[in-house]
């Protein structure tokens, strides 16, 4: 990704999630979590835990250990027309 090592990029997206779910805890008392609502503290909760998956994949996907569990999300990928036509048929 852009020229950087695949460690440095996992260890970016793993401490910009582990600091969005510090500061959604951080804001909890102030704005409680809830899903419902969608408070501030719930969408840097999510946003971290999200960042933090993001990073396992790309961690995952660069050592190239696992490009077969990938291929269904590299096809949909590539063709991403494809698949938004066929989910509406």
């Amino acid at each position: 990704m852009n020229g950087k090592p695949p460690e440095k990029v996992f260890a970016a997206l793993l401490a910009a999630g582990a600091a969005l779910m510090l500061l959604g805890l951080a804001v909890d008392p102030l704005f409680p979590i809830n899903k419902r609502l969608w408070t501030s503290s719930f969408a840097l909760l999510s946003s971290g835990f999200s960042l933090c998956v993001l990073g396992l994949l790309v961690a995952s996907a660069d050592r190239g250990r696992w490009m077969r569990c990938y291929a269904p999300a590299i096809l949909f990928g590539r063709n991403a027309m494809a698949a938004y036509i066929a989910s509406m048929l």
